[in-house]
């Protein structure tokens, strides 16, 4: 008789967050226009700047001890503010234009 395991694997706890944490994520964008995006993007030299989307050059605020930026994107002809985001949130983000 195989024992029933209550806790997922780690990969598959690691992928829920990840999940969730997209989730997360999503609920925060939103369209802006292109004079705030601009704006933004020239206020501070970007902490990351990378395929059209950048975090703003100082730390908007800290939680768990990590520094978050307020992140930008341009996508297609639109602009959207995607929230507060780590660093390490920002080089491993990604989004289908069709979820926002």
């Amino acid at each position: 008789m195989q024992k029933i395991q209550k806790t997922p694997p780690a990969e598959m706890r690691a992928h829920t967050n990840m999940k969730m944490l997209q989730t997360e994520f999503l609920k925060q964008i939103r369209e802006v226009t292109a004079e705030k995006y601009e704006y933004m993007l020239g206020v501070l030299p970007p902490e990351r700047l990378a395929h059209n989307a950048f975090l703003v050059g100082e730390p908007y605020d800290h939680k768990d001890g990590h520094e978050r930026f307020q992140g930008f994107a341009e996508i297609g002809d639109k602009f959207y503010y995607l929230g507060l985001m780590t660093t390490k949130d920002f080089d491993t983000f990604t989004i289908n234009v069709e979820q926002i």
